[in-house]
């Protein structure tokens, strides 16, 4: 079970860094894989929103298109 005061601490986190980490990107569209996305999905939905074609990579990442359960060296 997932502790909603850890969830939200997480979704403020990736708030926060979104436009530090957006402003190294090249402009859409390009390949992205987020390393270590976590289970809440990392920058993932962010990217995708905004046009790139990102892919999420953790052995807890979520369930779903564009994500792969499997540690990055697999």
């Amino acid at each position: 079970m997932t502790d909603p005061d850890s969830t939200a601490a997480d979704l403020r986190w990736l708030a926060a860094t979104w436009p530090f980490v957006r402003q190294y990107l090249p402009p859409p569209p390009c390949r992205v894989v987020d390393l270590g996305c976590g289970p809440l999905g990392g920058f993932v939905p962010a990217l995708r929103a905004e046009g790139f074609d990102a892919e999420g990579v953790d052995p807890e990442a979520p369930a779903g298109p564009h994500y792969h359960q499997v540690r990055f060296e697999e």
